[in-house]
């Protein structure tokens, strides 16, 4: 009965999300990666709350979880709660009309395979603006079922490669008029990068001819700064808490996402100083 029953409610849950999309037409920010999306959704939404109306999914990154979101459905996951929802759709879609200028989504994918995948996400929303933040196999468990060679190498390459495909297509299935944050740092994305269609914002702590360059990353136990270069402009960022040094990426993504939404980079800065907290 699961077999059945189960896909009719992810379609039916798709439809409705779409028709609530379409109603509310927002500009869609995906974020995606292997870790570190939960914290740079919050980092973003810290920044664009300043200056826009948005809707952040809060960590419901499934798909079931984007869709709830969108349709404003919060319940404890239950079998009678899960028929409740056969109801609720239509009224939502009949009475709720929200009023927001950004869907941030973050969009976690456990498996190479429909419906927990990348390619079944992009379904439910199109996002205009994606930013991934790293690839590795590290968190990639359900994809190792997949992989036949029993060389434990060979095995983890694989499984490399199987999440790259699906991680990727965030960035792939942008429309030319989108943009992308490209982590020219990680070598399984920018490997991909020839391959974006969209408008390319990049980042680096290594390669200073990138969009947005992190330099003179300073970890104490009291604070966490770093200076953004952009367009040969230098802009210090300072965290009044310790940090450790991966946050850079975050920040850097974060701010490649505002530029992309039209704010500057100052403005950027300011909303981190004054929103930051740790999930």
């Amino acid at each position: 009965m699961k077999r059945v029953f189960i896909p009719i409610i992810l379609w039916y849950l798709r439809l409705g999300a779409r028709i609530q999309i379409k109603k509310t037409n927002p500009t869609i920010i995906g974020v995606g990666g292997s870790s570190g999306k939960s914290s740079l959704t919050r980092l973003i939404a810290g920044i664009l709350k300043d200056h826009f109306v948005i809707s952040a999914t809060q960590e419901k990154n499934s798909e079931t979880g984007i869709p709830l979101h969108i349709l404003n459905i919060h319940f404890d996951f239950s079998y009678s709660k899960w028929f409740e929802t056969l109801f609720l759709v239509p009224l939502r879609l009949l009475f709720y009309w929200p009023k927001y200028q950004f869907l941030l989504a973050e969009m976690g994918i456990d498996s190479p395979v429909e419906p927990k995948n990348m390619s079944y996400l992009l379904k439910i929303i199109q996002p205009t603006i994606g930013v991934i933040t790293n690839i590795t196999a590290e968190h990639s468990v359900y994809f190792d079922p997949y992989i036949k060679e029993t060389d434990e190498k060979i095995r983890k390459k694989k499984v490399l490669e199987m999440t790259t495909e699906q991680e990727i297509l965030l960035l792939t299935s942008l429309p030319a008029n989108g943009v992308a944050v490209v982590n020219l740092d990680d070598e399984s994305i920018a490997t991909f990068s020839t391959k974006i269609k969209a408008r390319q914002i990049t980042i680096s702590t290594k390669l200073s001819s990138a969009t947005l360059f992190g330099q003179e990353i300073l970890l104490t136990s009291e604070y966490f700064s770093m200076e953004i270069v952009y367009k040969g402009n230098a802009y210090r960022l300072v965290i009044s808490q310790p940090l450790p040094s991966h946050f850079s990426y975050e920040f850097l993504c974060a701010v490649g996402v505002a530029l992309s939404c039209g704010l500057s980079i100052q403005e950027a800065v300011e909303s981190v100083e004054k929103n930051f907290s740790l999930p």
